[in-house]
């Protein structure tokens, strides 16, 4: 009753300055009474939401409460009951607190209740078992392969006496296999995690009713689960049922329904449904502002995570929009903590500005403005590090994209050192193993790749796409990508014999899992097609071409990302079968397709530009192929700077075209050196993309009469293949 009693005043005092009580759980009373309630990482969010709708100051209740503990140890002993009670409560304000520092003091405590609890009460006690998940989630939030590891042992030991003590369906022991599953995940376990959120969703149904609190969290963290492994047939029909129930018992408006509406929304998502996918975004989002406000917690959620849904799909403007509304409020919402000197308060705040900062560096990449988005990056990177400390995963991941972003814009060198960096960190703190750390070495070995190192790239290819098929199967989506990858790298290395065979169980893999529509399956067939044009089976290619175009465009859309990439493919398929008025409006659609959805001086953009110009320079219609070179190579150097890839590239392509031209052939040559020199700073003397500016520059000295210069590049390319000129078009 006293637990109750606690509880209805504090739901009356969030219901009085306009918060939500529906959302405080039992579970906040185990953050504020003690050991004896069991809590878990869902009542710390709680916790902080209380205390900053009150504009309580954190650094003040850490004084009270050590005060209290030092009072209780004093008159009654470290083990009494009411000693063990404020000190679990004293780390918990230290867990809120934001403060990364703070961590180990509620380590600390956690550990000394624990000792004290198993020694006076024994080890299944209800409060040692209360203080095993505790710690076990302060383990859990400080990160690191050994925590993790610590985490779980003690959620299993705690999941025993639970068990033992009040059944497999009490809510301590679903908290438990609730936060066991969290720890799983992190240590790269998603199949068993899948078990305990299984357990604690079914649990939680049975026990507590379809449409509690703690039953929504536990199903939307379960279908989460299913759809990371791929499974979501079975997480939209547990989220379908929910859905509707929560309509009839809790009404549209209530933040239970809207929940269940943002994850089958990211479910629809997944399964390509991007039609019902949006829809429902649009009309969560719609219901959490007007019940909620736009402000809220869940309001924002729901606006980033439609933000990044729009954003896969190509509406990157409209993404933009919505993603620098959530900023925006999360700043607006860190202003007045700040001006109350809540320094602690205004961190939870910062967490989620970061968050959203992060992904408006990673949309504004994708659209093109690499300046922005490094200056986005750069600050988000610094600001994880000051507030979370340089190995947590959020900084790391921050680290991450920034490498990708400095790949993307050519400056490898910076690019590598920081891949390394990330790859070695995750190393030390998740394992070799853990799903983050093979998606560090996969983007460092696509790196590798792009510079000339290849064997290195290969061997860390292999280790990517072992370690995955041996985490989550053969045919789960990260595992198809690696093998993707791993073909597309033998391929660029020659070994057409290894690649093709990979490239085939994969398309077969994909098919099987996701059918042949899926953007995976569509990618797969574009390359496996390509890697047939490399090796003059074009007529292989262009049916393969033909269907995976046809099914984009039906299930995608015309203006999808997957579906410009396979017309311009496919448009480059019919050139090579001399096909070239078929392939000329796909190449113009193609290229008026990204200059709307990407912007004129994105790569891919830039990429389609050229291509055009090829072809009409191939169909001898050089003069309005020689417009399109100059206009590329102008946009690229703009945008991404003399030395980067597609720079070089478009002027190595305007020379060329330029050698043919009466009088045009000294600026053929002068771009050629600066292309060549470009090259050699960049990738190297050896690197194929050099050679191939060597050679052109032959040609045009060859043309020219120069015949010292032309032996002098003899000389350098006297261990090359045959002198042919080449193009250095990308596809």
């Amino acid at each position: 009753p006293v637990v109750w009693r606690a509880m209805d005043r504090i739901a009356a005092l969030l219901r009085s300055i306009g918060g939500n009580a529906e959302r405080v759980g039992p579970e906040l009373c185990g953050a504020v009474l003690g050991p004896t309630s069991p809590s878990s990482e869902f009542s710390l969010n709680n916790f902080r939401q209380l205390m900053l709708a009150t504009r309580r100051d954190v650094a003040e209740h850490e004084r009270n409460l050590r005060s209290v503990v030092a009072g209780k140890e004093e008159v009654l002993g470290g083990s009494h009951p009411s000693t063990l009670f404020s000190l679990n409560n004293l780390a918990r304000v230290l867990q809120v607190s934001g403060d990364a520092s703070k961590l180990d003091d509620a380590e600390v405590c956690l550990r000394v209740g624990l000792r004290s609890s198993a020694a006076t009460f024994g080890e299944h006690h209800i409060c040692s078992c209360t203080f095993k998940n505790n710690l076990a989630m302060a383990l859990q939030a400080i990160s690191g392969q050994s925590k993790c590891e610590e985490a779980v042992a003690l959620l299993r030991s705690a999941q025993q006496g639970y068990r033992f003590l009040a059944g497999a369906r009490h809510r301590s022991m679903l908290i438990c296999s609730h936060n066991l599953g969290v720890c799983l995940e992190a240590l790269g376990n998603p199949l068993e995690a899948l078990q305990q959120f299984r357990a604690a969703w079914e649990g939680a149904e049975a026990e507590l009713g379809a449409v509690q609190v703690d039953t929504i969290r536990y199903l939307c963290d379960f279908a989460r689960a299913l759809t990371a492994l791929d499974q979501h047939f079975e997480a939209e029909a547990h989220l379908r049922r929910s859905l509707s129930q929560c309509r009839e018992k809790l009404g549209p408006s209530s933040p239970s329904t809207i929940s269940v509406m943002q994850r089958l929304a990211s479910v629809l998502s997944a399964r390509l449904e991007n039609g019902k996918a949006e829809e429902l975004y649009a009309s969560a989002l719609k219901t959490s502002e007007a019940a909620l406000g736009s402000n809220h917690a869940l309001t924002l959620t729901i606006l980033e995570e439609f933000a990044m849904f729009q954003q896969g799909n190509g509406q990157h403007q409209q993404a933009k929009v919505l993603l620098q509304r959530a900023l925006a409020a999360y700043e607006a919402n860190l202003e007045p903590h700040e001006a109350n000197s809540m320094h602690n308060l205004a961190k939870l705040t910062q967490a989620n500005s970061l968050t959203t900062m992060h992904n408006l560096a990673k949309l504004t990449q994708a659209v093109g403005d690499y300046s922005e988005a490094e200056q986005l990056f750069r600050r988000a990177l610094r600001r994880y590090a000051e507030t979370a400390g340089e190995h947590h995963s959020d900084t790391l991941m921050a680290m991450h994209n920034l490498a990708a972003l400095l790949q993307t814009m050519g400056r490898e060198e910076e690019s590598e050192a920081l891949y390394r960096g990330t790859l070695a960190r995750r190393e030390r703190a998740l394992g070799p193993d853990h799903a983050s750390t093979l998606t560090s070495a996969s983007n460092l070995a696509m790196l590798l790749k792009s510079i000339g190192k290849t064997d290195e790239a290969e061997s860390l290819m292999w280790r990517v796409h072992v370690g995955r098929e041996a985490a989550l199967g053969p045919n789960h989506s990260s595992t198809l990508t690696s093998l993707n990858n791993l073909a597309m790298l033998l391929e660029s290395m020659g070994k057409h014999d290894l690649a093709e065979p990979l490239l085939r169980k994969a398309m077969a893999g994909s098919t099987e899992a996701f059918g042949t529509k899926s953007p995976n399956t569509l990618t797969i067939v574009s390359n496996l097609s390509m890697l047939l044009q490399d090796l003059g089976r074009h007529a292989e290619a262009q049916p393969l071409l033909s269907t995976a175009l046809a099914d984009s465009t039906a299930t995608l859309g015309p203006g999808h990302p997957t579906t410009l990439t396979l017309a311009n493919n496919f448009a480059m398929v019919l050139q090579a079968l001399g096909r070239h008025e078929e392939a000329e409006p796909l190449l113009r659609s193609t290229l008026e397709g990204r200059l709307e959805s990407l912007g004129p001086e994105h790569p891919s953009t830039l990429t389609s530009m050229s291509n055009l110009a090829a072809l009409l320079e191939e169909m001898d219609r050089q003069d309005e192929a020689e417009p399109l070179y100059r206009r590329a190579y102008r946009a690229s150097k703009d945008a991404l700077g003399p030395l980067h890839p597609c720079t070089l590239t478009a002027i190595n392509n305007l020379a060329m075209l330029l050698e043919k031209k009466a009088g045009a052939r000294d600026e053929a040559e002068a771009l050629l050196k600066l292309a060549i020199e470009g090259y050699g700073t960049t990738q190297g003397a050896t690197h194929p993309n050099t050679v191939t500016a060597l050679r052109n520059l032959r040609e045009v000295l060859h043309a020219g009469g120069k015949l010292d210069e032309v032996r002098e590049i003899d000389c350098l390319l006297e261990d090359s293949e045959a002198l042919q000129p080449t193009s250095c078009s990308v596809m």
